[in-house]
């Protein structure tokens, strides 16, 4: 008898784990992200009377969510523009009153995000973190005198930015049927230089970033 009470209970275990049922979901999407950055050694706070800096950036490309009950794996694709912008008082140049540096940095971005989605009917909220890996592609900029012409940021002190550089984001977000809305900070890791002699041999030090996105799911699989 006790053999037949334990082979019922092995058997009803094992139908419980195997019978579990699993909500599944894969969805492919486009992104579209507007981004306020600072750097760790060089803030508005810090600089001279008469400086001013300006930063914002944008970032576009595709996404695949991948949901089991209520975890997902999120990793994207996107461009990422960001633009820095510094201006001075040339006090003691007798040939220019005021001097402004443009930087434009051009990379591809790769962000792994897991975390937690739960849903509301048609609504999803979702809390993850994940890294981000940065891989810089092209640095330019203009400098720009008054009075004078605007040229090309010399080559030579454009180098030595690095090329490829990690970080890690979190945030939260919100699904409202086939769109995506998110706010996520993002805190670099690595150095973006070793110097940049335009603004006095000091590196820009660590990258940070303020990330609102967008999103639309093209491609919707449920099961």
């Amino acid at each position: 008898m006790k053999r037949v009470l334990l082979l019922l209970l092995v058997f009803a275990s094992s139908t419980a784990v195997f019978g579990q049922t699993y909500d599944t979901e894969v969805d492919v999407g486009v992104r579209l992200k507007y981004n306020i950055t600072s750097y760790s050694k060089f803030k508005q706070s810090d600089l001279p009377d008469g400086y001013d800096l300006k930063t914002f950036g944008y970032a576009v490309g595709g996404f695949l969510q991948m949901r089991v009950n209520h975890f997902y794996f999120q990793p994207e694709l996107t461009y990422s523009y960001i633009q820095t912008t510094i201006a001075a008082p040339l006090e003691n140049d007798p040939n220019y009153d005021h001097g402004e540096i443009e930087l434009r940095f051009n990379s591809f971005q790769l962000p792994l995000l897991v975390g937690y989605r739960t849903s509301f009917d048609n609504v999803a909220l979702r809390f993850g973190a994940g890294p981000v890996f940065t891989y810089l592609f092209d640095t330019n900029g203009v400098l720009d005198y008054t009075p004078g012409a605007q040229v090309d940021v010399p080559e030579d002190l454009l180098t030595d930015f690095n090329d490829f550089t990690l970080s890690a984001r979190f945030g939260v977000g919100l699904d409202v049927g086939a769109f995506l809305f998110d706010v996520m900070y993002e805190k670099g890791f690595s150095r973006l230089n070793e110097e940049f002699t335009i603004f006095g041999g000091e590196d820009l030090g660590k990258e940070s970033s303020w990330v609102f996105g967008v999103g639309f799911k093209l491609i919707r699989h449920h099961q």
